[in-house]
């Protein structure tokens, strides 16, 4: 039971793993809409072992992204970013 303090570390099996969500860290060297610590947090997942499972199976497609500036008006000219994510263990993507 959670009595404050710190949340626990999930414990994840070593062999397959997969995590999907709004990660609100583009995969990007930059954007203007988030911190070097947001982008580094999520490059630290990747180097943890973790594949863009999309990025992984349409390694080709540009374009897809998941958010737009509603104010900047950017859906129509797709100027977006991608902060959602379904991201797996390479074991699991590799087989």
């Amino acid at each position: 039971q959670y009595k404050g303090g710190s949340i626990p570390t999930p414990r994840l099996p070593r062999t397959t793993a997969t995590a999907a969500g709004s990660f609100k860290a583009p995969h990007v060297p930059k954007s203007a809409s988030t911190t070097p610590e947001e982008r580094a947090s999520f490059g630290a997942l990747l180097d943890a072992g973790f594949i863009d499972g999309f990025a992984h199976f349409r390694p080709s497609l540009r374009g897809a992204f998941t958010y737009w500036s509603v104010r900047a008006r950017n859906r129509g000219p797709n100027r977006g970013l991608r902060l959602d994510y379904a991201v797996a263990s390479k074991s699991l993507v590799e087989g």
